[in-house]
């Protein structure tokens, strides 16, 4: 593999436009303009016009009072095209939902990100773990299976100097984990390069077991963990060398594959909306925009690009792009992909969506997303998040023209007679959804006998995903019509429904305005998310 530093020429402005990007990893939540002129080794007065079209481009974005700038919508849709690309490149996602269907196992993909390893994906066993497991968790390095594959085979010196932290205590952010002594982890590492696996018995919780398997790029560099948790009797101690041998088995095969590309027609990127909340005339660094529109451009598959379809989208002569990909592979955003033309983006691009994660409140920017729609509407809107049984509430604003209803807080959701229980239902798995189902006929048996037939239930489900959103009606002495749509993350999971809830002749009359200003609200936070539809 080609060093980095023997790339050849590139551009001292776009290695500047990587590295702030690339500090911004490890700088905790919203850094001001000191911080992260600090970080990236220029004056202040040097950093603020990369600052405008990092903002201009929404690869970074500024608080609403100022105080701070975090990563952007942009930075999160890089993100997800990378983990996406992982997951899909090296066999990693398909197996890894083989897994948690087959053997009844949690699987979780996880990433370094910043200053710690974080999690990407869960993908989640039938069997509840009562694991607070999800995008966004952090492990320790010291104190996890997942963190020491990590200590043991990453080259990254970010990983040693965070061990280091852990054992002296400097850590601003705890992990998942128990810090060892230093004797003991030297022999589980050693234990890891002998095995290829990191393995620990009733780590977290009792009779929960956890294994870590490092996922290899085809230069034998780390690239990921597969994190796998299961009860003691679902993962035990002498099962685990021969599923570990099968994983290493299976991702070989699928690293070995010759790769097949989807071609993708080039010029069908739409121009980057300007940041409102940076003016027009606020100067920024040309050429940092110009890497911004390629780096748009490589985001529109999670296949690797040719450099030609590349340039098409970003409306740039290949010639002239040299350059700017020379700098943004040496700061880890672009890569090319071993043994081909084809670029991709970086592990870079990956740190930044999850950094976000770490400091992003999607549940609070949520709530707030439900005060502006009842305060612009009028209507009821609540916010539901799947519980172990079915839609909650979790959040409510009745607004101006409430209705009676007995929707409340902590209140369940019915999966076949509620807006937000057909978008739940419409949206995860048989699996998850199953035991909601056996828990409501058991609850509400004469509820549970008058909803429609799966088959009915099911191809009403397609036209919830297709429309985006779930209605439902009840009629009688109260009459009121309900509108659901859902927030994803960047896995493309929901996370959260939001429900607007009015008279049904009102919201009638008014549905087509109502339904696109709900979906417009909800896009806004999962694309803060990393979704991309």
């Amino acid at each position: 593999m080609k060093a980095e530093d023997d790339l050849g020429r590139g551009l001292k402005s776009v290695e500047i436009f990587g590295t702030i990007l690339g500090s911004m990893t490890g700088l905790g939540e919203r850094p001001g303009l000191v911080e992260i002129a600090a970080a990236s080794g220029l004056q202040p007065a040097q950093l603020r016009p990369y600052l405008t079209s990092l903002q201009r481009l929404g690869l970074l974005e500024l608080d609403a009072d100022a105080k701070g700038h975090a990563i952007g919508p942009l930075a999160a849709r890089l993100g997800q095209c990378r983990l996406e690309m992982i997951g899909q490149s090296y066999g990693v996602l398909p197996l890894a939902q083989r897994i948690a269907a087959e053997r009844d196992l949690l699987v979780a993909l996880v990433f370094w990100a910043g200053q710690m390893p974080t999690v990407a994906k869960v993908i989640p066993s039938r069997s509840s773990l009562n694991l607070n497991l999800r995008p966004g968790t952090v492990y320790n390095v010291t104190g996890t299976a997942t963190g020491r594959v990590f200590l043991a085979l990453s080259d990254d010196p970010r990983v040693a100097d965070r061990a280091e932290d852990e054992f002296e205590a400097r850590t601003d952010v705890p992990g998942i984990g128990d810090v060892p002594e230093r004797a003991t982890l030297e022999a589980m590492i050693s234990e890891i390069h002998e095995t290829g696996y990191s393995f620990v018995q009733d780590a977290y919780f009792p009779g929960i077991n956890g294994l870590a398997m490092p996922i290899l790029d085809e230069g034998e560099r780390l690239l990921c963990v597969m994190t796998i948790v299961g009860s003691r009797s679902g993962l035990p101690r002498r099962s685990v060398a021969d599923l570990a041998e099968e994983i290493s088995r299976d991702l070989r095969a699928a690293r070995d594959e010759p790769a097949v590309f989807a071609e993708l027609p080039a010029g069908i990127m739409e121009p980057a909306e300007e940041a409102a909340s940076v003016p027009e005339d606020r100067r920024g660094v040309g050429s940092a925009e110009i890497a911004g529109r390629l780096l748009s451009a490589m985001a529109l598959s999670p296949e690797p690009r040719k450099l030609k379809d590349v340039c098409s989208d970003a409306a740039l002569v290949p010639a002239k792009a040299h350059g700017y990909l020379v700098s943004l592979r040496r700061t880890g955003l672009v890569e090319k992909v071993p043994g081909s033309p084809r670029y991709r983006l970086g592990p870079v691009a990956a740190e930044l969506l999850l950094v976000r994660l770490h400091s992003y409140d999607a549940f609070e920017s949520a709530r707030k997303l439900i005060g502006e729609l009842s305060g612009e509407t009028g209507m009821m809107c609540f916010l539901s998040v799947w519980g172990t049984y079915g839609p909650v509430v979790v959040d409510i604003v009745r607004g101006r023209e409430a209705r009676h209803t007995d929707i409340h807080i902590g209140r369940s959701m019915p999966l076949a007679r509620s807006a937000t229980g057909l978008l739940f239902r419409a949206h995860i798995s048989a699996e998850l959804r199953g035991p909601a189902v056996l828990v409501e006929r058991a609850a509400f048996p004469r509820l549970h006998d008058a909803n429609p037939e799966d088959d009915l239930l099911d191809a009403q489900a397609k036209k919830i995903r297709a429309a985006g959103c779930a209605t439902w009606e009840q009629r009688g002495p109260i009459r009121l019509r309900s509108l659901a749509a859902p927030i994803f993350d960047h896995n493309g999971e929901i996370w959260f429904a939001v429900t607007m809830t009015g008279e049904l002749e009102r919201v009638l009359a008014d549905e087509t305005h109502l339904r696109q200003q709900l979906l417009a609200a909800v896009a806004r936070i999962s694309a803060d998310l990393g979704h991309a539809p």
